[in-house]
């Protein structure tokens, strides 16, 4: 140990010590002589920026809540400074048991067996896009796999913390879910942890960018939500068209989960928290457009501060990366998947009946356990079959598109209605790749209406499929084939 560098000025007899191992933030352990007055020391407190949290009156210890900015003058009032002996910060220690809130996503029943298992994936080669306050890139539990990608502000740092708390959570080393997987700053809130709805659309649409730049298999994880707003929830189903997995907050306000944007968009995954009982707090949001629940209560992750602080929060922010952190590690898996099949996945793999106090939310519980258990577990199976659909050959190469069907160009749909594409193209190597879109336009006699991006499959292999739910009304669609890479032939089944 040594005295903490930095901290000058430092007027009584008392040391600052160093200590060992992950700072709890603004936490501060202060011995001193025995027999001091806890209630002059409280007396002291009031109306200052740090207060006593813990008192320990048989080892003559205190726990005190202070910025490092104020600790020389808490520990020089006037009875501190005379019976401070010596202070260090408190940190946290652990055993080889991981956090509850980790230890909970493998396994289905309680008690925790102080373990967490992904079998072998750790969402290596997929990129999650936090969508929030900024990360801390520097932070010690992300290895360099973090990285600032977009900022709607002049600086690129996270002045508040609760961005790098989520990013710790969905990908960081210790606390984290996907531990290999490319976690990406896009700052769209300021230091006082709000932000704008046009700031926000700002962060997806360079995501959406991003993704198609890229093409790898990406998550955008958003701990945030708002008032419905249309202009907001259209850039999210946007997102998703371009092939992104999105995952949401269902908010804190103890309300329906379907009045907040973009929790309500039936293709987001929207997430309520539990606690380590499997008990829904009151705060967090409930209703049918809450898809899944993820510990939220509780939740040790990264902080802004340093490179090695910690903090602990609550809310469904932190029970959003999670989901996030899960979605990625099935990308990992299986990187052709659209955002359906995630969603799907996620859901059905889900451990189910443990909940309870949901009121209206399903009963539905975070899991990833192994892979082939899951999908035997479940109703979900993932193929690459189109039934009843119709099949064209076409040929098309770099830059080109080719409207499908071939007579008409579009086709018209009436709901409810399951939109299926399947594309094979005749080569498997790396020299010819093509994408598969889904367009749809209002119906409009005059043909005046502008087409529109609902869907995208845009992976690396040989084969790309799109599954979409056409839920009400009726309009005109057209599949359009995409050569992006060399030149050459496929077939598309599709339905119409």
């Amino acid at each position: 140990m040594g005295e903490v560098r930095g901290l000058k000025g430092f007027m009584n007899n008392a040391k600052i010590l160093v200590s060992q191992g992950p700072p709890i933030n603004n936490e501060w352990i202060v011995h001193l002589e025995p027999g001091f007055n806890v209630t002059t020391l409280e007396e002291e407190q009031v109306e200052q920026p740090w207060s006593i949290l813990q008192v320990d009156d048989v080892n003559n210890m205190i726990v005190l809540d202070c910025p490092e900015s104020f600790i020389i003058h808490a520990l020089n009032t006037t009875y501190m400074k005379s019976v401070a002996a010596y202070v260090e910060r408190n940190r946290v220690f652990s055993t080889t048991a991981v956090p509850w809130n980790i230890d909970r996503i493998d396994q289905r029943s309680l008690p925790l067996d102080g373990r967490y298992d992904t079998m072998d994936t750790d969402g290596t080669g997929v990129d999650i896009y936090i969508i929030d306050t900024g990360i801390r890139t520097t932070h010690r539990i992300f290895g360099g796999r973090a990285t600032w990608e977009y900022s709607a502000f002049p600086d690129s740092t996270d002045c508040n913390g609760h961005g790098t708390h989520v990013a710790g959570t969905a990908g960081g080393s210790i606390y984290g879910v996907a531990r290999g997987a490319n976690l990406k700053a896009v700052r769209v809130m300021s230091c006082e942890g709000s932000g704008s709805t046009f700031n926000i659309i700002g962060g997806i649409k360079h995501v959406i960018k991003r993704k198609r730049e890229t093409r790898r298999p990406a998550v955008i994880s958003m701990s945030l939500g708002g008032a419905a707003s249309e202009t907001l929830d259209d850039a999210v189903r946007e997102a998703i068209a371009a092939g992104i997995v999105v995952v949401a907050a269902a908010g804190n306000d103890g309300r329906d989960a379907c009045a907040v944007s973009p929790a309500r968009v039936p293709a987001v995954i929207t997430v309520g928290a539990s606690d380590k009982f499997d008990k829904r707090p009151a705060f967090s949001n409930y209703g049918k457009c809450v898809d899944i629940s993820a510990g939220g209560v509780d939740i040790v992750s990264s902080w802004n501060t340093g490179d090695e602080a910690l903090n602990n929060l609550q809310g469904t922010s932190m029970a959003t990366p999670h989901v996030s952190g899960v979605a990625a590690l099935i990308l990992e898996k299986y990187p052709n998947y659209s955002p359906r099949d995630v969603h799907s996945f996620i859901l059905s793999s889900a451990t189910s009946d443990h909940l309870f106090n949901l009121r209206t939310s399903p009963n539905r519980l975070l899991f990833f356990g192994d892979f082939g258990a899951s999908l035997q577990s479940s109703s979900f199976q993932r193929d690459f079959e189109c039934e009843n659909c119709i099949t064209e050959p076409g040929h098309v190469k770099k830059g080109e598109q080719v409207r499908h069907p071939g007579m008409m160009g579009y086709f018209t749909a009436r709901a409810p209605k399951v939109m299926h594409a399947v594309l094979r193209t005749e080569d498997d190597s790396l020299e010819f790749d093509a994408d598969v879109f889904l367009m749809r336009r209002d119906i409009d006699y005059l043909r005046t209406s502008d087409w529109k991006l609902v869907a995208t499959s845009s992976g690396m292999g040989s084969e790309e499929e799109i599954l979409w739910d056409l839920e009400e009304g009726e309009a005109e669609f057209a599949w359009i084939v995409l050569g992006y890479r060399g030149e050459g032939a496929y077939t598309l089944h599709f339905t119409q």
